[in-house]
């Protein structure tokens, strides 16, 4: 029996030696429980193995808060870097997740603890004693007077993804949301097109309304249509379904209302385009397409899609560049603004060169 517990005990020795090995000095281990289940064995194995470790000065213990590494094993200085994000995250918003797990890698510098929370009921970080910062998606309202509190006062280095906190001591990135609804609009406009579509796919987080606005802008300054077809999209939803759902009801009532889309966001272009083509509409010879955000299948849509927004590569640099500089000067706070670009592919023609091939189609009457 006392051999059996002993080689149980050895196994679990090489276990932690190999979490110890990424694990800086001063990194709390987790907690007994969280070890049972990763090393599948019981509390009393695990104590052992604390206990012959910390005896060999892998290991010390600080009274009511656990083990922590000495550092001696660690074989690397990566900083642990917890991702909090929404409970249903977008599809860009995955990618993205994914492009910086692969530039982190490359670079060897951080490692990213991912963590999904809902905004209303959860704090936006949690045991943060094991990690050396946090990036979060910010929510889109406004955060109450105790989140500001909480985050000014939080002990480790913040960025906040995707909205603007200059006036705050906490650094984030975001990307200029109204820029992206007037380069679409502008594109658009130069096209020729004088009735235009806002498609809004997404739930109205601050992003979202951002560009809504700006598109609408440029839309009532230059005197031409805009018409709104809210999706009503929800969390959990699945965009390109209700997207479809949507144009078919819309496109059953009314054809002669817009000669081009802005649909926000791109990921339910395909069920735009489902319904576009079960209504006899080409694109982008009878209707343009242009999506926000640069999803990385926009090149194999058919046809592929024109799309305004930052690059889903790009801004995964920029985010473990800048969290690498803030582990590095964790008293600097560092605020970047991500221009969009426009990547112009297929989906989008000069309303000139289509009225012979289109004259027929009703969604031309009147537009010009």
């Amino acid at each position: 029996m006392q051999r059996n517990f002993t080689s149980q005990v050895q196994l679990v020795v090489e276990h932690l030696r190999r979490i110890l090995a990424v694990t800086p000095k001063g990194r709390r281990l987790p907690p007994y429980r969280k070890l049972q289940q990763i090393c599948n064995t019981n509390q009393r194995v695990i104590f052992a193995a604390l206990n012959l470790l910390k005896s060999q000065g892998d290991v010390e213990v600080i009274p009511q808060m656990g083990f922590f590494s000495t550092g001696t094993l660690c074989r690397t200085n990566t900083a642990i870097i917890q991702l909090s994000f929404p409970e249903y995250p977008s599809p860009l918003l995955l990618a993205l997740m994914e492009q910086c797990d692969e530039y982190a890698k490359k670079t060897n510098g951080i490692q990213f603890r991912k963590r999904r929370y809902n905004y209303e009921q959860e704090t936006l970080f949690s045991d943060n004693a094991d990690c050396d910062g946090c990036v979060f998606v910010a929510p889109s309202r406004e955060f109450t007077r105790e989140e500001l509190q909480y985050l000014v006062s939080f002990p480790k280095p913040l960025l906040a993804l995707f909205k603007h906190l200059d006036e705050i001591p906490i650094s984030s990135i975001a990307v200029n949301d109204s820029l992206r609804g007037t380069l679409a609009a502008d594109y658009l406009l130069k096209h020729g097109h004088r009735k235009l579509g806002l498609v809004i796919c997404e739930p109205n987080l601050y992003g979202i309304t951002k560009q809504q606005e700006a598109f609408e802008t440029m839309a009532r300054c230059n005197a031409v249509e805009c018409v709104k077809i809210d999706c009503s999209v929800a969390s959990g939803n699945y965009p390109p379904q209700i997207a479809y759902e949507t144009m078919m009801n819309y496109l059953s009532e009314q054809k002669d209302t817009f000669s081009a889309l802005f649909v926000i966001d791109s990921f339910a272009i395909p069920g735009i385009l489902t319904a576009l083509r079960e209504n006899n509409l080409r694109v982008p010879e009878d209707v343009s397409l242009i999506g926000s955000g640069d999803l990385p299948g926009n090149n194999f849509l058919s046809p592929p899609l024109t799309s305004v927004g930052a690059k889903v590569e790009e801004m995964a640099e920029v985010i473990v560049d800048t969290v690498q500089k803030m582990v590095k000067n964790p008293e600097k706070t560092f605020h970047i603004e991500l221009p969009p670009r426009l990547h112009e592919r297929q989906s989008v023609s000069m309303v000139s060169s289509r009225m012979k091939a289109t004259s027929k189609n009703p969604i031309f009457r009147g537009s010009l």
